[in-house]
């Protein structure tokens, strides 16, 4: 395993993270089974992957019942990640809430819930729009002094928030931000920023939902219980709507003899080029099984070369033109 320090912390992250979004089941479809969700995180702590990002709205607590079930006996060799700040109501629908109020009553819940007195990583997971900014990262920084987290950072912010942050003298150890090879908006602003102020990068959907492993093709379908359907309720991803997913399938097949070239899977090398882009601390990837953990192991001790990098990211431009 390769590690990185996350941004002005003393954390070495492992370049690949767990993350736990289809452990709290909720959103995933009807095939998440809890045992298993529990060996692959073992699993992923067995081969050196030492940072777990988990959060109280997957499945409302769930995935970080789960993560605290299975680092039993484990947390001194695990790094904890884990975000406050949504609540979801009786219908299912996310709400975001970044009062102080709230957010020194989730991190409680939340420890109580992954069975331990502290976590290495407390996130704010989505700015709510209505509370100040300076509001909501005084709550974060007195969850840190009072020794509940040893770090604080941000998922979801713009530059305009950090910034904000910055005015009042105040600054978070990272950011947390959607980023892979098909969703690359935030090497506008974010990423550069983030490389000037010292501000690790834990970049979730490294594998796009599953579309960057290209075991999807045009007639591939969804229940209505996964996000990826067009048929659920609340919202679906949009790279996999129309003509935008079919422009995607196009890239993807077009990215697979790059793949072929290093002997790695398609889901290997999209990884590789998340972990591999200036400013990146770890690249976090979700699992339902323990196959899919140790495939995505392989992304590790090897690099792309600067020609497969920059074609790959060609790759990807050209789906707008």
């Amino acid at each position: 395993m390769e590690y990185r320090k996350l941004g002005n912390t003393d954390l070495n992250v492992s370049v690949i993270g767990m993350g736990t979004w289809a452990t709290g089941k909720l959103s995933w479809g009807d095939d998440v089974n809890d045992d298993e969700s529990i060996r692959y995180i073992q699993a992923a702590l067995d081969n050196g992957i030492n940072l777990i990002d988990t959060a109280d709205a997957y499945g409302d607590g769930h995935a970080e019942k789960i993560v605290g079930e299975a680092i039993k006996g484990r947390r001194e060799e695990t790094l904890i990640a884990t975000k406050g700040g949504v609540i979801i109501d009786s219908d299912n629908n996310y709400r975001f809430v970044a009062t102080t109020e709230h957010i020194l009553k989730a991190i409680d819940e939340s420890l109580r819930r992954l069975k331990t007195d502290y976590v290495d990583l407390y996130q704010i997971h989505w700015p709510d729009g209505i509370t100040p900014e300076e509001e909501t990262y005084q709550a974060m920084e007195e969850i840190k002094q009072s020794g509940k987290a040893r770090w604080i950072g941000c998922c979801n912010y713009g530059v305009d928030l950090l910034e904000k942050i910055a005015d009042v003298g105040g600054h978070y150890s990272s950011i947390q931000p959607n980023y892979n090879l098909l969703q690359r908006e935030i090497e506008g602003e974010i990423l550069p920023y983030a490389n000037k102020h010292n501000l690790g990068v834990l970049a979730y959907g490294s594998l796009c939902t599953g579309l960057l492993t290209g075991k999807f093709d045009k007639n591939s379908t969804f229940p209505k219980t996964d996000y990826r359907s067009s048929d659920y309720p609340e919202f679906q991803h949009p790279e996999f709507q129309g003509e935008r997913y079919l422009k995607n399938l196009e890239a993807i097949e077009r990215m697979c003899p790059i793949a072929q070239k290093y002997g790695k899977t398609l889901a290997q090398v999209a990884i590789r080029w998340c972990i591999q882009q200036p400013g990146v601390s770890s690249a976090l990837v979700g699992a339902k099984r323990v196959d899919q953990i140790m495939d995505n192991l392989g992304a590790v001790g090897w690099e792309l070369s600067q020609e497969d990098l920059s074609q790959l990211t060609q790759i990807s431009d050209d789906r707008t033109k």
